[in-house]
């Protein structure tokens, strides 16, 4: 969508530029129509991309929640139930359907992005009506005007959806089942990314493939490796959006794969999965694997952020690894925990 609405705004400016080019040298009706036709145009798109841009440099898809302009009340519901947002909400078009994601944004993030999209619609229906103010130096008044009528009519529905769609987030939030329905979907998405995982890893440890061509001291990647480091990101993505920890059990699976060296580096992202100072029970174990070339950097990065200072004396020899990154993540483990062991 989003790429759409760039691509007509710079065909329409090219287009009212020739119509007004064409007009000051033969000053014609049709021409001058086509030339308000595609100027308005122009400007209803650019005003919206403008505003959304210059609105997100500012929010960030923040907002206050306990401004009165916000809140949802069961009138407006109503009023919503009564032209059906429910039923053509989803055929409307998404500027960014990533925004809304709920596979990569958890649902406070989402609550968010309604509030930011809300205001900038709201902003493109008063700015939809500015160009009936030019009808005072170039006239077409009817044209001005429908074309900003309708403009704002189309935002106004946005704005109806966003606020429709924020109530039932925060309702559903709110629930006193909402906790314990995520914590089983949660468990249940879970379980069948381990089991993903755990197919994935070989049965037997593979030899190195030959090196890049790119990067001639890395060993190229088995396609396994590639899809095994996806699901550990795919399980951080599930922390995030659920906002849950790993119990014992689960926190025992992601542990195995981080020791199987059958995994190789598809073990990474498993890794970087227990890197929080709640997990630091497990330091003892993913230490054993601190010196296996596969996933040496991100182990050090893990103990680092479990915060298991007492591990200083296995860092210092990294200080003159080849790679600059892990040469950095040794320096700033030693940094923080030296002399506090």
């Amino acid at each position: 969508m989003a790429k759409l609405m760039k691509y007509i705004s710079v065909v329409s400016f090219i287009l009212t530029t020739i119509f007004a080019v064409v007009y000051q040298v033969q000053s014609n009706d049709i021409v001058f129509s086509l030339m308000i036709t595609f100027g308005t145009i122009m400007y209803h798109l650019v005003i919206r991309l403008a505003a959304g841009e210059l609105i997100n440099c500012f929010m960030r898809n923040k907002a206050d929640y306990t401004k009165k302009w916000f809140y949802v009340s069961q009138r407006e519901l109503k009023f919503y139930q009564i032209i059906k947002v429910k039923k053509w909400k989803n055929k409307m078009p998404t500027y960014s359907e990533d925004t809304f994601d709920v596979s990569k944004h958890t649902w406070d993030e989402i609550v968010q992005a309604t509030y930011q999209s809300e205001l900038v619609h709201e902003v493109n229906v008063i700015l939809s009506l500015v160009p009936i103010l030019a009808s005072l130096w170039v006239g077409a008044f009817e044209v001005f005007f429908v074309t900003s009528i309708l403009s704002a009519g189309f935002d106004l529905l946005f704005v109806f959806m966003q606020r429709f769609n924020r109530a039932r987030i925060l309702k559903i939030k709110t629930s006193k089942y909402y906790k314990k329905a995520s914590s089983k979907e949660f468990d249940s998405e879970l379980e069948e990314l381990f089991r993903k995982a755990e197919a994935l890893i070989p049965e037997e440890l593979l030899p190195d493939l030959p090196f890049m061509k790119e990067v001639p001291d890395v060993h190229d990647w088995y396609m396994f490796e590639h899809e095994l480091w996806a699901v550990g990101e795919e399980i951080r993505q599930l922390t995030l959006n659920y906002k849950k920890k790993f119990d014992k059990s689960q926190l025992d699976r992601i542990v195995n794969i981080c020791l199987d060296k059958r995994a190789k580096r598809g073990r990474q992202s498993f890794v970087m999965l227990l890197g929080r100072k709640q997990y630091a029970g497990y330091a003892d174990k993913i230490v054993t694997i601190l010196e296996d070339e596969d996933v040496e950097g991100h182990v050090i990065n893990t103990l680092y952020k479990m915060q298991a200072g007492q591990y200083v004396e296995l860092m210092k020899p990294f200080l003159n690894h080849k790679r600059t990154w892990i040469r950095n993540e040794a320096k700033r483990f030693i940094n923080k925990f030296e002399g506090l062991e």
